[in-house]
């Protein structure tokens, strides 16, 4: 970096305004003028490349210190992740694998289930369509329902009855 006391660079004068040794910000005009614009030059330029390669060095460390840290955060998360994954792959084959049913026959009896549960559907709306007339206020499951537990209710009552009319006097 060139220094505001090289000679090659800055005049004598302008050396002796550039001097560290009392500088007051406030009279940069002051002490700028009557330099040669050409003799600053370079050393503006230098300044400023200096200075922007300190904060390009720093700007780039900064991004790489954090592009590391998420990096390493991420990684982490993520060995987490596969890990949590990997234990529950291994629960859901072991308890796969303690299935006593293949593949096959599991669609099988999921097919008979199916079967029956449309057997049954058919038997229920066969029961549920013989009732002609539903109650207001009911539906025809809550009249079927009704209708069914009023003929068990009389054949139990008519059952407690019957056997002792059958009973002989003594």
């Amino acid at each position: 970096m060139a220094h505001p006391s090289d000679q090659a660079l800055v005049s004598d004068q302008a050396a002796e305004r550039l001097a560290p040794s009392g500088f007051d910000p406030s009279r940069i005009t002051e002490m700028l003028q009557g330099i040669d614009e050409k003799a600053l030059e370079p050393i503006i330029r230098k300044a400023a490349d200096t200075f922007y390669d300190a904060v390009l060095t720093s700007v780039h460390d900064y991004l790489l210190d954090n592009l590391d840290y998420n990096l390493t955060t991420d990684v982490r998360s993520w060995k987490e992740e596969n890990l949590r994954l990997r234990r529950e792959t291994f629960e859901l084959s072991r308890l796969l694998g303690n299935a006593s049913m293949t593949h096959d026959m599991r669609i099988d009896e999921i097919n008979k289930l199916m079967a029956r549960n449309a057997e049954l559907a058919g038997k229920y709306d066969q029961l549920i369509y013989a009732v002609a007339w539903k109650h207001e206020g009911e539906t025809r499951h809550q009249t079927a329902l009704r209708y069914i537990r009023e003929r068990e209710a009389a054949c139990d009552s008519n059952a407690s009855v019957a056997p002792e009319a059958d009973t002989p006097n003594a």
